[in-house]
């Protein structure tokens, strides 16, 4: 079978599945990539020619040699070579996932399935860094930059900041929620996130009244998307992630911030995570609120802290000593009793 036949029947299997549709996007650019290494090799477009060998060969080449963005005419390309180790374990993630499903389609020759099984195609280790997050200064930074424009594009800004701060939301979730979705009254929204599972996500007082001003201002009717564009390109559509991405750096260049380029959004996501964590919020509970399939993906938040961890190690530390003290007070009582 042709290895571009095999791609197309994987993606769609995976929109049978109703994955999210910027996740089917993310396995087409991964796969279409690996298709255009092997070409540029001259290896045979046939899927009973792909070696063991190969897919390790690939995964040093992205990791040693690759340029990232040279196939994206939006972005130039990046200025030393080899991709970071966690977007290679990535791909080396979606490269195993269609491989499976090769195998569970009975397209793959016998030694050919096994490829992925234990560490015969190893994993890049990916030491794990402080993430940048938002907080209160970042905020209030944000909001007063969305001043000088248009009265519902800084309403519009001014609750997009705020929601993503209060509630977590996942820019994917922020730019398909719908009006629908949303209980304005009781401050709460059913999103649906990753996996296509629905969680719920709540603000409070400030985020409310900022969205009630949006909502005041708007243009169009109500329902359909709740943040809408407001430029003659996109007059009252909904806003794209890119759009979103778009309108963050922004307010971060006026204020002077300095945000992580691939994820200024994401950063304020993890803030609402510290900003839960400090407030007394157990993992289990936040690990909800995210929509975290593991909670070993939440305990991250909690070890990027370190007074967290200090004041839950002091915590343990008086507890231990408190019963270790009432302890000798009952051995010293039964002692003189005796």
């Amino acid at each position: 079978m042709r290895i571009a036949e095999a791609i197309d029947r994987f993606l769609e299997h995976r929109r049978l599945k109703r994955r999210a549709p910027s996740t089917i996007a993310r396995y087409a650019t991964a796969l279409a990539q690996w298709q255009r290494w092997r070409n540029a090799r001259g290896a045979a477009d046939d899927l009973a020619a792909v070696t063991i060998e190969e897919l390790r060969a690939y995964l040093r080449y992205l990791l040693d040699d690759h340029i990232p963005h040279t196939g994206n005419p939006r972005r130039p390309s990046a200025a030393q070579r080899g991709m970071a180790p966690a977007s290679v374990a990535s791909t080396r993630c979606i490269l195993r996932a269609f491989w499976t499903f090769l195998a569970h389609e009975d397209l793959l020759a016998p030694h050919q399935v096994g490829f992925f099984q234990g560490d015969r195609i190893p994993a890049p280790e990916v030491e794990l860094q402080d993430r940048a997050a938002w907080d209160e200064t970042t905020v209030a930074a944000l909001l007063a930059a969305c001043a000088g424009r248009p009265a519902e594009e800084i309403a519009r800004n001014r609750a997009i900041v705020l929601l993503i701060y209060e509630s977590g939301v996942r820019l994917d979730e922020l730019c398909r929620l719908q009006d629908a979705d949303c209980d304005f009254a009781d401050r709460s929204a059913r999103i649906v996130g990753k996996g296509r599972k629905k969680r719920w996500i709540f603000w409070h007082d400030r985020t409310a009244v900022a969205l009630a001003h949006y909502l005041s201002l708007r243009r169009g009717p109500s329902g359909g998307p709740l943040f809408r564009g407001t430029s003659w390109r996109n007059d009252g559509g909904a806003l794209t992630r890119d759009a979103v991405r778009a309108v963050i750096k922004r307010l971060a260049c006026r204020a002077g911030i300095a945000l992580p380029v691939q994820a200024p959004v994401h950063s304020g996501r993890h803030g609402f995570a510290h900003a839960m964590i400090d407030g007394g919020m157990r993992i289990s509970r936040l690990a909800r609120l995210m929509g975290h399939a593991d909670i070993r993906t939440t305990m991250r938040y909690l070890h990027e802290r370190k007074e967290k961890l200090q004041q839950a190690h002091r915590q343990a530390h008086e507890a231990h000593s408190e019963r270790r003290q009432r302890a000798q007070g009952w051995m010293r009582a039964v002692g003189d009793d005796s």
